[in-house]
């Protein structure tokens, strides 16, 4: 499975129709590659809110609805295609998206 690239801000129409805040997070995310501890440090906002900043933006690019999709497989899939997952982890949401299910269907929509 594929991390975001600089894809997906380069899709500008729907891009620029994020709110500032999710625009900025996405952007650190994905072009800096920086953490969200990071983020938060340099945004002085404490380190969820940049994940909810940065779900929210993928949410608006890619359908937030898919049946069968928890929240908490969504956001596991958001970390692991923002770079933000490590180790076990990352190789557990890895494993998930090479299945065929909803949490890879979501991820395939984000553009």
């Amino acid at each position: 499975m594929r991390t975001v690239t600089s894809g997906i801000l380069s899709d500008v129409s729907h891009f620029d129709q994020l709110d500032p805040d999710q625009r900025i997070v996405l952007r650190m995310a994905v072009r800096r590659r920086r953490s969200y501890a990071a983020m938060a440090e340099a945004l002085g906002a404490a380190p969820d809110e940049i994940r909810q900043r940065a779900l929210a933006g993928l949410d608006a690019l890619a359908p937030e609805g898919r049946p069968g999709l928890t929240d908490d497989d969504r956001g596991r899939v958001a970390d692991y295609l923002l770079g933000q997952q490590e180790g076990a982890e990352r190789d557990a949401t890895a494993g998930t998206l090479a299945s065929r299910g909803p949490a890879r269907d979501w991820a395939l929509l984000v553009p």
